[in-house]
């Protein structure tokens, strides 16, 4: 009753407090004015989906299996009768000291037994009860959180220690014998699957745990992440997968006896398959490798003797036709004994470290934590700290080296510098104070979305980007009026290169005054330049621009790929929206870069290149070079 007034009341506060209230602190948390997209229950299923992963792939499962009975004692660890000893043969009293001591042995046991039964229903009570508490408290908190999401948004749950004792429950379930479930060792790795998807293409989602208010992931550490997440889904979902997907044997069989008995189910299986359908889906498989070796004979001569037909093919297809007759049959028979040696070698690693199959469980919950804690977390907290530029300050300025502050609080120097720093709102006040005449060498921590503007306004007066000194982090950095001979670690010196560079196939062209193309180029994914492509394979394309005047409007860029009724479409923010074109210096040598994979249907041959610029339906326009409808003609890009 209490509990249900207190909620009562609460809800009541909640009603009377609007969004431009002060915070009251019954509430604890401000008011939104208008509530998330996503704010009811679907919101906190995706917030504990990320925020607890790759324990969340598990916990759904945990879950259903707390509305089972907890597994029953094994028999046979309960302790046996002592055994009474018999009376000496012969003796007047063997008649009565028998009949007394069956009587005696039949009491006790029965009063053993009768105790033995109280207090396992006692404790199994108690069991029941502790699940049926941990389960009305995760409902509570969650329907809590949710009624809450439409007035406050997202909040950090405040019972993953309820979480954390569901799943303990149902891996000592497991431990003590509940049945092993294939359905939860294959749904737990296609839930990890989906959740690794998500923070693959979405990076910041590892930020959930936080619940950070539109969050900001930096750019230079979504590569590691993306690797971090594979590494602990896979990891996570491939252990709990072998712990809970089957019992682990009480006996195993000796390495011969075992290999002999894989080698006869083997051979059995295949005589089976034989017999199936009176022999006809074996002489389909035959029909089917026949096929394939006629298609990689085909395509072997084909392109020993230049068949026009085999040459238009792309090159993908024409490999894996190549190789598909023997590379299918080699999957289909080595398939499933991989299946079964890795079942077994599973079932004898467990068997050798006398553990139970649970404690993969826990183990594989062991190393997903260490990572995430000990490497990946503090990695990327080193991406969004300015620690690590104000420890190269530290180690790199002299003293008395001033240091300016640009988009960061001024607060946050007193945690790491013992240096007074001046602080600018305004990119123009603080190059400026940078580069101020007769100010000897000077510092500046800049948040990253200024850099741009900074770096325009020192090319302008340099002619060079400007130094960037620690460019660890892609969010806060380390610049300064000099580089002292140290290597300037921008990120602009990808895309607004200080040394004169051309592209590989040079372009005359020019849209308006302003803007000459210089030409472009393609390489793969290790940078290499390559001279043609092949489809389904990613590279990137380069386009080389020199300014010759300020650019006027806001472009975006296009890339068109035509040839044989077929087009590759890539329209893209010139250079990913990094550094607007508003920014661009005369005499500026820009390169834009593409992500390009071309689809399957790309057959071999010469595809015309076209690039340039529009903006709604308006397009840049080309006044000099070859054009088509102010798109620049580039040549030809060779597919393969």
């Amino acid at each position: 009753m209490v509990g249900i007034g207190v909620a009562a009341w609460t809800v009541n506060e909640l009603w009377q407090t609007t969004p431009d209230d002060p915070v009251r602190r019954v509430l604890g948390v401000a008011l939104l004015h208008k509530a998330p997209v996503e704010a009811t229950f679907d919101l906190y299923v995706r917030q504990l989906g990320h925020a607890l992963f790759p324990w969340s792939a598990l916990l759904p499962f945990a879950i259903g299996r707390l509305f089972r009975a907890p597994p029953a004692s094994d028999p046979g660890s309960e302790p046996e009768p002592e055994p009474v000893p018999e009376p000496v043969p012969g003796s007047a009293d063997t008649t009565a000291t028998t009949t007394t001591t069956t009587t005696t042995t039949t009491f006790a046991a029965s009063a053993s037994a009768s105790a033995s039964a109280s207090a396992s229903a006692l404790a199994g009570e108690r069991e029941m009860a502790v699940r049926v508490l941990m389960l009305v408290a995760a409902g509570v908190f969650f329907a809590v959180y949710s009624f809450l999401a439409p007035y406050v948004g997202i909040l950090p749950f405040a019972a993953p220690a309820v979480l954390a004792a569901i799943v303990a429950l149902a891996i000592l379930d497991l431990e003590r014998g509940a049945p092993a479930s294939r359905t939860v060792a294959l749904a737990t790795v296609l839930l990890a699957f989906v959740l690794y998807r998500d923070m693959a293409t979405e990076p910041v989602r590892s930020l959930a745990a936080f619940a950070v208010e539109k969050p900001t992931f930096p750019k230079s550490f979504e590569a590691p992440a993306v690797l971090s997440m594979k590494a602990v889904g896979v990891a996570f979902a491939v252990l709990v997968a072998l712990g809970w997907f089957e019992r682990q044997p009480r006996e195993l069989p000796p390495a011969r006896a075992w290999l002999a008995a894989r080698l006869d189910a083997y051979l059995d299986g295949l005589r089976e398959l034989s017999r199936t359908w009176n022999g006809n889906l074996l002489f389909s498989f035959v029909v089917a490798e026949a096929a394939l070796v006629g298609l990689g004979a085909m395509l072997f001569l084909g392109q020993r003797f230049d068949w026009a037909a085999v040459q238009r093919l792309p090159k993908n297809f024409a490999t894996m036709g190549l190789n598909a007759w023997w590379l299918v049959p080699f999957v289909a028979v080595m398939a499933v004994p991989a299946l079964v040696l890795m079942r077994d070698g599973w079932r004898a690693a467990v068997g050798a470290a006398r553990l139970p199959r649970a404690v993969t469980t826990v183990l594989a919950g062991v190393f997903a934590g260490a990572f995430l804690a000990f490497w990946y977390y503090p990695a990327l907290a080193a991406q969004l700290s300015p620690k690590e530029a104000f420890e190269s300050y530290a180690r790199l300025g002299k003293p008395g080296e001033p240091l300016g502050l640009v988009g960061v609080r001024d607060r946050i120097v007193a945690y790491y510098s013992k240096e007074r720093a001046e602080t600018f709102g305004d990119p123009q006040r603080a190059f400026d104070w940078l580069m101020e005449e007769g100010g000897g060498r000077r510092w500046m921590v800049v948040k990253a979305e200024e850099l741009p503007r900074l770096n325009s306004l020192y090319r302008r007066d340099r002619r060079v980007n400007l130094p960037v000194l620690d460019g660890r982090s892609s969010l806060i950095l380390l610049v300064s009026n000099d580089l002292g001979g140290a290597e300037n670690q921008s990120w602009i010196g990808e895309i607004l290169p200080d040394v004169p560079v051309m592209p590989q196939r040079r372009v005359e062209a020019q849209f308006e005054d302003q803007l000459e193309v210089l030409g472009w180029e393609v390489r793969d994914e290790d940078g290499a330049l390559v001279p043609d492509v092949v489809p389904q394979t990613r590279y990137r394309m380069r386009f080389y621009y020199r300014v010759l005047a300020p650019v006027t409007g806001a472009w975006k860029a296009f890339m068109h790929i035509d040839g044989y009724q077929r087009r590759f479409n890539g329209d893209h923010a010139v250079l990913d929206g990094r550094y607007p074109m508003n920014l661009w210096q005369v005499g500026d040598v820009v390169i834009d870069e593409l992500e390009v994979q071309l689809e399957p249907n790309f057959t071999p041959g010469d595809y015309a290149v076209y690039f340039g610029f529009f903006a709604g339906e308006t397009r840049y326009r080309v006044s000099r070079g070859a054009n088509h409808e102010n798109r620049v003609q580039g040549g030809t890009l060779r597919v393969r």
